[in-house]
């Protein structure tokens, strides 16, 4: 039950960096405090990054101390391109890269899914800039929400719009296709409690749905549906080196009569 999670260190200092709420701000306001939220989750996916064994080898940015944000991914004749989170190697290039978008703050009707398109186009837009400039980086969406952008509407949620969407933009089959560069290897939406919940659960907490699972229609996913950031990573290790060849899957062999 979500009310039985506990808060996320990294989450917890996130929204520490990113100070109060501007709920009642202005838009210059919100999206400041927006920036501020989606540098410091950069850093803590980046550390997470750091504290897997597969990716312990690879220059990661940003930096632990916050440094390092302003790390840029050339792509060619398209000029820079400032990608949130970053591993590399200096022989290869670009191996992971990470992208955060966030909905942080609803309308007067409480609807967090009004400038859901315009959120999906720039990330399509920064995917296909990376992989025209690097066909085989592996990139990850990372979309953030409130959680209560999962009762937010009468209808189907703002949570459940977003992972169709964004699975409709997830996955490559062919990595040689031009009409592959802009679509996402790996989608997730982070539901984040940014304040404690009455009866509840708390501040900090924040879980990982995969895309290419169902969501509910309306109303909060099964915490066994979700995943913590360690999981998170884990599963792009996985895919990681699953699309680099490192994992062949043997079947059982005809045992001998």
């Amino acid at each position: 039950m979500w009310r039985d999670l506990d808060a996320s260190d990294a989450m917890l200092e996130a929204l520490d960096a990113a100070g109060p709420r501007p709920d009642a701000g202005t838009t210059e306001e919100k999206r400041q405090w927006g920036q501020r939220f989606a540098d410091a989750c950069a850093v803590g996916f980046a550390n997470a990054l750091r504290g897997n064994v597969l990716f312990s080898r690879l220059e990661i940015r940003p930096n632990a101390d916050g440094s390092g944000q302003e790390s840029l991914t050339g792509v060619g004749g398209r000029g820079q391109k400032k990608v949130d989170v970053i591993a590399s190697t200096l022989a290869s290039g670009l191996q992971v890269a990470i992208s955060l978008k966030a909905e942080n703050f609803a309308p007067a009707d409480g609807n967090y899914g009004r400038n859901l398109k315009n959120r999906l186009y720039e990330l399509q837009d920064e995917v296909r800039a990376i992989h025209e400039y690097q066909p085989r980086a592996f990139v990850v969406g990372v979309f953030y929400l409130p959680l209560d952008a999962t009762v937010d509407r009468a209808g189907r949620s703002s949570f459940a719009r977003t992972v169709a969407n964004l699975r409709s933009r997830t996955g490559r089959i062919d990595y040689s296709l031009p009409t592959q560069l802009n679509r996402i290897d790996w989608s997730v939406v982070g539901l984040y409690v940014p304040e404690d919940v009455p009866g509840g659960p708390i501040r900090g907490v924040v879980r990982y749905f995969d895309v290419g699972k169902p969501p509910p229609q309306r109303g909060r996913p099964k915490t066994e549906t979700t995943m913590s950031l360690a999981q998170v990573i884990g599963q792009i290790a996985d895919d990681f080196k699953r699309d680099a060849g490192e994992v062949v899957e043997y079947a059982d062999p005809e045992e001998d009569v």
